[in-house]
C-alpha cells in the first residue's frame, strides 16, 4: 500500500513535468516555424542558400517529432498512474 502510495506521487509528478515539456515544445515549435517562414523569404531574396532552408526545416521537424514523443511518454505515464490506482 505504502509503494503504491509513492508510485502515484511519481506518476503525477511526471506526468505534470511532461505537461510543462509539451507547453515549452509549443513555444519551440512556434519560434521553429517562424524561423523557417524568414528562411523562405530568404531564400526567395537570395540571401540563403536551399541547404539552409532545409536546415531550418528538418529543426522545424525534429521539434515537433520532439513534442510527439513528449506526449507518448506523458500518456504511458498517464496510463501508468490508472494502472497503479486500479481505474
Amino acid at each position: 500500500m505504502f509503494n503504491n502510495s509513492i508510485d502515484e506521487i511519481q506518476q503525477k509528478e511526471n506526468v505534470n513535468r511532461y505537461r510543462k515539456m509539451m507547453q515549452n515544445d509549443d513555444e519551440i515549435i512556434d519560434l521553429r516555424t517562424h524561423i523557417r517562414k524568414a528562411a523562405e523569404s530568404k531564400l526567395a531574396h537570395g540571401i540563403i542558400d536551399v541547404n539552409s532552408l532545409l536546415r531550418e526545416i528538418n529543426n522545424e521537424n525534429a521539434a515537433k517529432a520532439q513534442q510527439a514523443i513528449h506526449e507518448i511518454d506523458m500518456l504511458k505515464e498517464m496510463y501508468n498512474l490508472k494502472f497503479t490506482n486500479n481505474e
